[in-house]
């Protein structure tokens, strides 16, 4: 819980995911987000002018899923599509997700603290995302295969 306007609120998050030539692996992605506990979210697919079957894979999550949107541009780069995605997203925090790598079994949600993470996710492998509680305000994603940071705190 976050406290928003003096109130004591889910926070909820607005995952910008730029994609370009991802079809190899965007359903893998796709997937270990869909996988959370937290679902408080909603989901900005930014396809950056994809010349593979990346779009028609995005379509078909976001046929079963309403929390997904696709918006399609000109390949611009993935500063241009990241920024597309902040002009759309409408949640609390907002995080970037890459649609290449970040694909993997994740089976974990917000965490207060993250030594409270059970032994299968310290075990998770690279790329699995797990959104992190960090002091109760702030909120960041955590690739916890090689602890390495995969969004800047908001």
């Amino acid at each position: 819980m976050i406290l928003i306007d003096n109130k004591l609120v889910e926070p909820s998050i607005s995952i910008v995911l730029p994609c370009y030539n991802s079809s190899k692996y965007i359903s893998q992605t796709l997937e270990s987000i869909k996988k959370q506990t937290f679902d408080n979210y909603e989901l900005i697919i930014i396809d950056d002018g994809s010349t593979d079957d990346s779009v028609d894979i995005v379509r078909l999550f976001c046929a079963k899923d309403d929390r997904i949107t696709l918006i399609e541009q000109v390949n611009q780069g993935s500063g241009e599509a990241r920024n597309n995605g902040i002009n759309h997203a409408c949640g609390d925090f907002i995080f970037f997700v890459d649609s290449d790598g970040n694909g993997g079994t994740a089976s974990t949600g917000i965490k207060s603290d993250p030594t409270t993470l059970s032994d299968a996710e310290t075990q998770s492998g690279p790329g699995d995302i797990i959104f992190l509680l960090d002091d109760g305000t702030n909120i960041s994603i955590a690739d916890v295969g090689d602890n390495d940071s995969l969004a800047t705190k908001i």
